[in-house]
């Protein structure tokens, strides 16, 4: 017990201070051969410092700060200030994790027997319900208030969750209580031994549990990106169907145009007259009148003003020659196709008789801006500084202002948003790269 118990002891010191380290400082421990040996590395340089400066509680936990602090930061692969800081508050922690251990055992002998209480038994023990206690307050620390990756556990799940490592706090004291029993020596160790892989089970279920849920967070994003890039295929095949429909128009109305000249041609104004009417009739409905001469940015905003007009939606347009902007098709469609779908359904979704778009283009020597107003039911969803969907199946939706984002991102641009009670307002600047419009 001599041998065994120091090393158990700074075995659970460094297994519970990376985990708590993980917790506070946010640093993420991955397990492979290089991660296993710095790990040794440092269990090793525990071992080191516990035995050879034992004399000197102070000193050795100087040395302990130290050395827990370098090997979290090699683990990590970064140093941080907010490393050390956590590593200081994990001896804080344990420091009082031993206050509670030596308070619960003291109260089981209500005899005061100092005997008892300094017997190596009794110290062995206590110092097991200090790491079981400091690794249930990393756990407590880590779900409620750092919010890390298990917070997606519910209430539910989580007292289960607290089953075993409270179970073995329950454990821990029948140990206590069965050394003031005289518990003989042999039946010490089995059952210390017994503890402390209860212990190491506890901590390994923890750490799969964050794992499992780290694992799981990864998917729903894919999941989220790949609903977002279906969306986007829709859009752009949907965009491709009103291009084709596009030049089908315009194929018709050239043939259309050439017979209306051969009947004035003819003097056969009665047949003229029925041409003209049949080819206006539903004019209005498939007749492209926005145009910015850029394919893409027409298709797009032409889309978009069909469907706001049979939703009663007014659009008012500022316009500007779009031919040579700084971006691509595909980029300029999934700009204005999000910015301009979040307005029109913002419009439809508003209760307000008067529904305004507001559309308006500046194509300078400078770079693109692009501002998009619309009115709004004054319903918005926030978290945390940033805007959410309000549509029900956010699993799908709610990726727009992040391909937004990407866009504006990518070419060094800006990307404000203001709103009232009343109006949403989304501005977007793009810069030009030099030697562009003059």
């Amino acid at each position: 017990m001599d041998i065994i118990h120091p090393l158990v002891s700074d075995l659970f010191y460094v297994i519970l201070c990376m985990l708590f380290t993980d917790s506070i400082a946010g640093k993420s421990f991955s397990f492979h051969a290089g991660k296993l040996l710095q790990m040794a590395l440092w269990f090793t340089s525990t071992v080191a410092i516990t035995s050879l400066l034992a004399w000197d509680m102070i000193i050795k936990i100087l040395f302990l700060i130290i050395s827990s602090s370098i090997f979290t930061s090699l683990i990590t692969g970064k140093f941080s200030f907010r490393t050390v800081a956590a590593v200081i508050m994990y001896h804080a922690l344990g420091f009082l994790a031993d206050l509670c251990a030596w308070a619960a055992v003291a109260a089981m002998d209500p005899g005061n027997n100092l005997d008892l209480l300094s017997s190596e038994m009794t110290v062995v023990t206590a110092a097991l319900i200090s790491y079981l206690v400091q690794f249930m307050c990393t756990m407590f620390i880590r779900r409620f208030i750092c919010h890390k990756e298990i917070d997606i556990i519910s209430g539910s799940e989580w007292i289960r969750v607290l089953i075993l490592p409270v179970s073995t706090l329950f454990i821990m004291f029948a140990i206590v209580y069965g050394t003031y029993r005289n518990m003989t020596r042999e039946i010490f160790m089995i059952v210390y031994g017994v503890a402390v892989v209860i212990l190491f089970l506890n901590i390994y279920a923890f750490h799969t549990m964050i794992c499992v849920t780290a694992k799981e967070r990864q998917i729903n994003e894919v999941r989220a990106k790949l609903a977002g890039a279906t969306d986007e295929i829709k859009k752009y095949s949907k965009i491709g169907d009103e291009l084709r429909a596009h030049t089908k128009l315009a194929h018709e109305y050239k043939n259309n145009l050439n017979l209306i000249k051969a009947c004035v041609r003819s003097s056969e104004y009665g047949k003229l007259q029925s041409i003209v009417n049949e080819f206006s009739n539903g004019l209005d409905d498939s007749m492209d009148i926005i145009c910015t001469h850029n394919t893409a940015a027409d298709a797009v905003l032409n889309s978009r003003y069909s469907k706001g007009r049979h939703n009663g939606i007014i659009f008012i347009l500022t316009l500007d020659d779009l031919s040579d902007i700084p971006l691509s098709d595909p980029e300029i469609t999934t700009l204005l196709a999000n910015l301009t779908d979040n307005a029109v359904e913002g419009c439809i979704r508003c209760k307000d008789p008067r529904k305004i778009v507001r559309i308006g283009f500046e194509n300078s020597a400078n770079g693109l801006l692009v501002s998009v107003s619309n009115t709004y039911d004054g319903r918005l969803r926030t978290s945390g500084g940033r805007l959410l969907t309000t549509k029900e199946d956010d699993s799908i939706h709610g990726c727009g202002m992040e391909n937004i984002s990407s866009i504006v991102n990518k070419h060094g641009g800006t990307d404000s948003v203001s709103y009232d009670d009343r109006e949403f307002r989304h501005t977007v600047r793009i810069p030009r790269a030099s030697g562009g419009r003059s």
